[in-house]
C-alpha cells in the first residue's frame, strides 16, 4: 500500500462488516419465522439462540488464526 492510501483497507473491512450483519440478521430472521410455520415461538427462538451459539464458537476458534501484533510497515 502506498503512504498516500492510508486506512483505504478499513474502509472495504467497514463495508463487508456491514454486509455481513445485515446477511446475519436477515438469515437470523428467516430461520426463525421458518421455524414458527412448522413449531412454536419458542422453538423458534431456541433454534436461532443455537444457531447464535455456533456462530459465538465459530468467532472464538477462529482467534487464534488472528495476528498478536501489528504488521511492521517499515
Amino acid at each position: 500500500m502506498a503512504a498516500s492510501e492510508p486506512g483505504s483497507a478499513g474502509d472495504a473491512l467497514n463495508g463487508a462488516q456491514q454486509i455481513a450483519d445485515a446477511v446475519g440478521a436477515a438469515s437470523i430472521s428467516r430461520a426463525y419465522l421458518s421455524i414458527t410455520r412448522t413449531s412454536t415461538a419458542v422453538g423458534g427462538l431456541a433454534a436461532c439462540s443455537a444457531i447464535v451459539l455456533v456462530c459465538v464458537a465459530l468467532y472464538f476458534a477462529a482467534l487464534p488464526l488472528l495476528p498478536r501484533t501489528a504488521a511492521d510497515t517499515h
